[in-house]
C-alpha cells in the first residue's frame, strides 16, 4: 500500500506541478529545429526533428502542411527563406491533425500571411474549438483555438496552379485526422505521394469501426504509390533518406521513392490495428 501510495503521489505531483506538466504536456520540450531541405522539385521540408512540416510548391503559391509549434513560431518562415520560399507566397495552411505539435505557429502564421487559408477535417475544427485537450499522458493541454476556416472533406480534392491534391480524412487519430495525397516531381518523373498523419482508433462503435476499416482498405488498394511520408520523421527514415539525397549523384535513384511494397508495409499496422478495434466494438456489442 505504501509503494502504491508512493506511486499515486507522484502520479498526482506530475499532473499538478506546472514545471513538469509543461515538459510533459508540450513535446516541443523536446523536439528540436531539423535543417530544412528540399525534397523534390515540388517538396521541401521544413519541420523539425521528431514533427514534420512540409511546403508543396505550385505554379501559383505554396500549400504548407502543419505549422509546428507555439514557442517555434519563426522556425518555419525562416526555413522557408533558407530554401528560397516567400512565406507571403503561401495559399494554403492544411493542417493534417489538431494536435499542438502541428497546430501551435498556426494563428501566428495567418498574422503574417492575412490571405493564407487555413484548412482542416470538420471533425479537428471541432476538436480545437475549446482550446484545451488532453494528451497521451492524461495531461491537459491549452492553446489558443484557430478560427474556423477552411473545411477539409473525405475524398474531395484541392487544386491549385498546377497541382491537386486529395484528402483521405481518417478520423482515429484525432477526429479529423487527414492523409494527403498528391504527386511528387523529380525532373521528368512524377510519383504518386500519400503523406500519412498518425496511427489511431480513438472512437467508439461498430459503425465508426467499420468505417474506419473500409477505408483504411479503400487507401491500401490505391494503385502504384511510390512515396509514403508521415507527419513525424520516425518511421520513414527521414534524415537517413535527406543524407543519401545530398549525395545524390546525376543517374542516381531517388532516395524517397520506395515504390509500393513500402507503402504496404506502412499501412500493415493500421489495417491491424482498425480490424482489431472493429472486433472490440463488436465483441462489446457498441453499435
Amino acid at each position: 500500500m505504501k509503494e502504491f501510495l508512493s506511486v499515486s503521489f507522484l502520479i498526482l505531483f506530475l499532473a499538478t506541478s506546472p514545471v513538469a506538466a509543461r515538459q510533459q504536456a508540450d513535446r516541443q520540450a523536446d523536439d528540436k529545429p531539423a535543417q530544412p531541405f528540399q525534397v523534390f522539385d515540388n517538396l521541401y521540408y521544413v519541420g523539425f526533428e521528431s514533427a514534420c512540416a512540409w511546403v508543396i510548391k505550385t505554379s501559383q503559391g505554396l500549400i504548407l502542411i502543419d505549422s509546428g509549434y507555439v514557442n517555434m513560431l519563426d522556425h518555419i518562415p525562416g526555413a522557408m527563406r533558407q530554401l528560397g520560399l516567400n512565406f507571403s507566397d503561401g495559399k494554403y495552411l492544411l493542417i493534417n491533425h489538431a494536435h499542438t505539435d502541428h497546430t501551435g505557429a498556426a494563428n501566428h502564421f495567418k498574422e503574417l500571411n492575412r490571405g493564407l487559408r487555413i484548412g482542416m477535417a470538420e471533425g479537428d475544427w471541432q476538436f480545437q474549438a475549446s482550446g484545451t485537450y488532453m494528451n497521451s499522458q492524461g495531461i491537459p493541454r491549452k492553446f489558443t483555438a484557430i478560427p474556423r476556416d477552411m473545411v477539409i472533406k473525405d475524398q474531395e480534392t484541392l487544386t491549385l496552379g498546377d497541382t491537386t491534391l486529395k484528402f483521405h480524412v481518417l478520423p482515429g487519430h484525432t477526429p479529423g485526422d487527414t492523409t494527403i495525397e498528391f504527386m511528387a516531381i523529380d525532373g521528368n518523373r512524377r510519383y504518386k505521394t500519400f503523406l500519412f498523419s498518425g496511427l489511431g482508433t480513438a472512437f467508439t462503435g461498430a459503425r465508426a469501426a467499420q468505417e474506419h476499416l473500409d477505408k483504411i482498405k479503400r487507401i491500401m488498394a490505391a494503385p502504384d504509390v511510390q512515396v509514403t511520408l508521415s507527419d513525424h520523421t520516425m518511421g520513414i527514415d527521414l534524415f537517413e533518406k535527406a543524407a543519401k539525397l545530398k549525395a545524390r549523384r546525376p543517374g542516381d535513384a531517388h532516395p524517397f521513392v520506395d515504390g509500393p511494397a513500402a507503402f504496404s508495409r506502412a499501412m500493415q499496422p493500421r489495417l491491424a490495428d482498425a480490424e482489431k478495434k472493429l472486433a472490440e466494438e463488436r465483441a462489446a456489442n457498441r453499435p
